[in-house]
């Protein structure tokens, strides 16, 4: 090899030693992208839950000014036997993304025959798995009035038993229990508003529900239930000994004056 040839062989051995191969640039180029689409995701995720404390702290609000309209509304319109249900949006309050839908239900207790089948059903189950696991279990679904199990065990719990005082105890307690049945479905209304709003094209809804109550109609509920003679003469018919008199003023009560436990939920859907 001639002297002007071996510095040019050094230097291409020099170029090549000092470069990167293919396969050191693509192991670079997948590193660089998986730091790249973590920090991407993560900025991604960040904006995310911004914007989701900001929206749930606006929905709140809207939400809660809602809720009092439609307190105002039932106490301007008074409570409904059916079940009513407006919608719309918060527009006039700077927010016409953010939709809203309200339902007013009436609250309806179960029968006492519901109960009873309940409580019989209940007791049976329990009888059959006593009698599966000792040999001596009961078909009474009354029975086990010990235990608690069976309509006479609630009897029991609640002061009754077997004996013809606690079955007048018993219908003591299915009268009361009707009472509270018509006072509740008179006096009680629950209110479920849904509150709709979108984060980052990704649907976001939220629960919000109230039970608001009327007193001037449980009182008329109550009054109504006693019957209009008990109130001035004893349960035999004779009037009462004593008697009083007085005299004075009142106001009578109207309108939705009570509010209830408020409870939020919220869900998330897809767009």
């Amino acid at each position: 090899m001639s002297a002007a040839a071996r510095p040019r062989a050094a230097t291409a051995r020099r170029g090549r030693a000092a470069g990167f191969t293919l396969i050191e640039v693509m192991a670079a180029l997948a590193i660089l992208s998986i730091g790249l689409t973590w920090m991407l995701r993560s900025t991604a995720n960040s904006v995310r839950k911004a914007e989701d404390s900001r929206m749930a702290s606006v929905v709140i609000d809207l939400a809660r000014g809602k809720m009092y309209d439609v307190e105002e509304a039932l106490a301007k319109d008074g409570f409904q036997e059916t079940e009513q249900s407006s919608e719309g949006d918060f527009e006039e309050e700077g927010w016409p993304q953010v939709t809203w839908k309200a339902v007013v239900e009436k609250v309806e207790l179960p029968s006492l025959d519901q109960l009873t089948a309940a409580a019989t059903s209940q007791a049976t189950a329990a009888g059959a798995g006593s009698g599966s696991g000792t040999g001596a279990g009961s078909d009474d679904p009354f029975a086990s009035a010990d235990s608690g199990g069976g309509l006479l065990g609630m009897l029991a719990f609640m002061g009754g038993g077997v004996s013809a005082e606690d079955v007048a105890g018993g219908s003591f307690l299915a009268s009361q229990y009707q009472l509270i049945q018509q006072v509740l479905e008179v006096s009680v209304r629950k209110v479920i508003l849904t509150v709709s709003w979108k984060v980052l094209g990704r649907v976001e809804t939220m629960d919000v529900v109230a039970y608001f109550t009327d007193p001037g109609a449980m009182n008329q509920a109550i009054g109504g239930f006693g019957g209009a003679g008990a109130g001035d003469y004893g349960t035999d018919g004779v009037s009462p000994t004593s008697t009083s008199s007085g005299s004075g003023t009142g106001t009578p009560s109207s309108g939705v004056t009570g509010r209830g436990s408020t409870t939020t939920r919220g869900t998330r859907g897809g767009k």
